[in-house]
């Protein structure tokens, strides 16, 4: 059943619908979205953590009580005592005492997202990961296959929890805004269908921060405007919701009427990401260049290993330093060529790092970005003997880190920050 001519003030649609957008009533989109998925992963995988207080740290660096540490995820059993994402450790811990710290594992967590990602592909070929917990899913032309969308949803919450022992949660709708939008209303575990007849009002009960992309600050700005609910917001004036946000505002004023023409696009046709980075707080601030250079060897090899995973070479190298007065300074150098050869991106790190010495201050946080993305597909072979010798090298090491997790494989060069960077809890903790 579709859309109906009872909302004749439907606006026109500007930011994030094309040109010759109209009312879809047939489209069937699944957001599946995994409940608290670190620490869920990591109950899974550890039965004696089942229904215990979790926090997984997203600071890889420092003792997991240490200040600097912040929570990745919760467990459930965590959320009910007040610990959120994003919380300091230090905090969250005076909410649950007796919670139990984990280093996160973004391996084991991977591992667990390509699982789940194949289960979607059971029920059709249009699969859009979002991130790593959470993926849309048109299952327009095939649902039927499987009795009807409600159906499919049930299907693959059930296949999940046999498979990898945890829940999710599941929105269905006629778009991607309004399935994420669904998936949020039942956690844990919850499964939410939004029909088309039954747009907008279905939203315009909800809080305008149940909209993507509408944070604190932009909810502030909402409020002065006396817009608190979805509904409120449908009813402005676009032309003022375009002055007080821009483009922006737009974008707000079709989400409140439940408008998206946004496709689900399957994997193979997501462009190549821009960059990718990696960055730790140091568990002390240090102006040594023997624990920095150490630093940044682990990160290369861990950003390195990313590149490789994906099948990616990159063609630009940067390096990120925040100082203990929080200031920071980064800098790049184009590489000329392409290449995820660890010990090169170390080198060109090096080259870089040198130009900050002497140090100005003390460093708190060192990150490695790398940029220039390209396929390696289009990498040229090398006819050099040391060039073959390395990759076979690289592919060797990364199978057993597929295999046993990223850190069961490091270069001996790290030991002198091994203090700044000791995070991990023993697996059987």
């Amino acid at each position: 059943m579709g859309v109906t001519s009872k909302f004749p003030s439907i606006p026109k649609p500007i930011f994030g619908i094309s040109k010759n957008w109209k009312l879809p009533s047939n489209r069937i989109v699944m957001h599946v979205d995994m409940n608290s998925y670190f620490a869920s992963v990591e109950q899974a995988h550890r039965p004696l953590l089942k229904e215990k207080p979790v926090l997984v740290l997203a600071d890889p660096c420092g003792t997991p009580k240490g200040r600097r540490s912040v929570v990745a995820a919760a467990s459930y059993e965590a959320k009910v005592k007040g610990v959120k994402a994003g919380m300091p450790t230090f905090e969250a811990l005076k909410l649950a005492p007796n919670a139990i710290l984990i280093g996160g594992n973004p391996h084991k967590y991977a591992t667990f997202s390509r699982h789940f990602l194949k289960i979607f592909e059971k029920y059709t070929d249009l699969v859009e990961p979002y991130s790593i917990d959470e993926a849309f899913l048109d299952v327009t032309k095939t649902a039927k296959l499987f009795g009807d969308a409600k159906q499919v949803g049930r299907r693959i919450k059930d296949e999940i929890k046999k498979e990898l022992g945890i829940t999710c949660s599941v929105g269905i709708a006629p778009n991607k805004l309004v399935a994420k939008m669904a998936s949020n209303w039942q956690k844990p575990d919850g499964l939410v269908i939004v029909l088309p007849d039954e747009l907008p009002e279905r939203l315009w009960s909800h809080a305008i921060e149940e909209i993507p992309g509408i944070g604190p600050r932009r909810k502030i700005k909402l409020n002065a405007l006396s817009i608190r609910t979805i509904g409120e917001l449908a009813k402005t004036s676009p032309d003022l919701l375009r002055k007080r946000f821009g483009i922006t505002g737009q974008y707000m004023y079709n989400a409140a009427w439940g408008l998206d023409d946004g496709q689900v696009k399957p994997m193979e046709d997501n462009p190549l990401p821009k960059s990718l980075n990696r960055s730790i707080t140091l568990s002390k601030n240090t102006m040594s260049p023997t624990i920095l250079r150490a630093t940044f060897l682990t990160l290369c090899d861990k950003v390195t290993y990313r590149l490789r995973q994906q099948g990616l070479l990159a063609t630009r190298v940067g390096l990120i330093l925040r100082f203990s007065d929080l200031t920071f300074s980064s800098k790049q150098r184009n590489l000329g060529f392409s290449t995820s050869d660890t010990k090169v991106i170390f080198r060109e790190v090096t080259k870089i790092l040198k130009g900050y010495f002497p140090l100005r201050l003390p460093v708190r946080l060192v990150g490695v970005t790398v940029s220039g993305i390209i396929a390696e597909e289009y990498l040229q072979p090398s006819l050099l003997p040391e060039f073959e010798r390395d990759k076979k090298m690289y592919k060797t090491v990364d199978k057993i880190k597929e295999k046993f997790g990223e850190e069961c494989v490091f270069y001996g060069g790290i030991f002198p920050a091994q203090k700044y960077l000791s995070h991990r809890l023993p697996e059987n903790k």
